[in-house]
C-alpha cells in the first residue's frame, strides 16, 4: 500500500520545504504530492490553507525558482513518484506553463474532470475525481491521457481524521473498469487504519496532507520563528522522516 505525501512548497522556506519532502521520500513515501504555492488554494482546508500562506508571507518568488524547486525535487527523491498542484492561474502563459519541469503528473485544481485542459501541461495530467461524480453515472474515459487518479475518500475539503464514504470501495472499481492507471486515495486520511482500508478498497495509495503538515507545523513552532533555516530545515527533515518511517513501517 503507497503512502503519498502532500506538502506545500516554500512552507516555512525553500530550504526547509526540500529537505521535508526529500526526507519522506527516504522514509518511504511513494509518491510526493507538491503544492505550488498560491493565494486561494482551491478545496484545502484550514490547515494547508496556512501552509500556502506561509508559503506566500516572505513575498513574490520567481517562477524560474520555484520550477527548479520541483526540479530538484525530482531529481533527489529517488524512486517516489512526484505530482504537481496547482491552479491553472500559475500556468496561464504558455512561457511559465513551459518552464515547469516534467513529473509524473499535474493535478490542476480548477479544471472539471471531463474537460481537457485549457493550459499547456509538461506531464500528464492527474485525473482528479470525486466519488459523487464517479458514481453519479456511468464514468466515461479521461478527457485526455492521464497518469494517475486521485480520487476523493469524502466530499468536501482537505483535513486529517475524516472516515471514508462507504462508497469508496464501489467508486474505486469503477475508476479502474475506465482506465489501468493507478489510483490514489485523498482527503481526510491520516492513520495505518485509513491505509489498510484504502488497501482493502483497491486503491494504490493514499496521499496525506493535512496530518503531515499539522506535524511539521508543531515542530517548527517548537523552535521559534528566530530559528537559521538551515537549522530549521534539518529538524524539520527529521521530524518528517520520522512521521513517514512510523507510517510505512511493519
Amino acid at each position: 500500500m503507497g503512502v503519498g505525501i502532500y506538502f506545500t512548497l516554500l512552507d516555512f522556506g525553500l530550504p526547509a520545504s526540500l529537505a521535508v519532502l526529500q526526507a519522506a521520500a527516504r522514509a518511504g513515501a511513494s509518491l510526493l504530492e507538491v503544492g505550488l504555492p498560491f493565494s486561494d488554494p482551491l478545496l484545502d482546508g484550514p490547515v494547508i490553507q496556512a501552509g500556502h500562506r506561509r508559503a506566500l508571507a516572505g513575498g513574490e518568488v520567481p517562477w524560474a525558482d520555484i520550477c527548479d524547486a520541483v526540479g530538484e525535487v525530482r531529481r533527489t527523491c529517488g524512486a517516489a513518484r512526484v505530482s504537481v498542484m496547482t491552479a491553472s492561474q500559475l500556468l496561464y502563459d504558455p512561457i511559465r506553463a513551459a518552464r515547469l519541469p516534467p513529473v509524473d503528473g499535474i493535478l490542476v485544481t480548477d479544471i472539471a474532470w471531463d474537460r481537457p485542459s485549457p493550459v499547456m501541461l509538461t506531464s500528464p495530467r492527474v485525473w482528479f475525481l470525486s466519488q459523487g461524480v464517479v458514481l453519479a453515472a456511468p464514468l466515461p474515459p479521461p478527457p485526455e491521457p492521464v497518469s494517475m487518479v486521485y480520487l476523493t475518500r469524502v466530499q468536501g475539503i482537505t483535513g486529517a481524521d475524516q472516515a471514508a464514504a462507504d462508497t469508496t470501495a464501489q467508486a474505486v472499481r469503477r475508476v479502474r473498469s475506465q482506465t489501468p492507471v493507478d489510483v490514489w486515495l485523498g482527503f481526510g486520511a491520516s492513520t495505518r487504519a485509513d491505509l489498510a482500508a484504502a488497501d482493502a478498497a483497491g486503491a494504490t495509495g493514499v496521499v496525506i496532507g493535512s496530518a503531515f503538515v499539522s506535524a511539521m507545523e508543531l515542530r517548527a513552532r517548537e523552535l521559534g520563528s528566530g530559528t537559521p533555516d538551515a537549522v530549521r530545515a534539518r529538524v524539520l527533515a527529521e521530524a518528517a522522516g520520522a512521521w513517514v518511517d512510523a507510517l510505512v513501517r511493519p
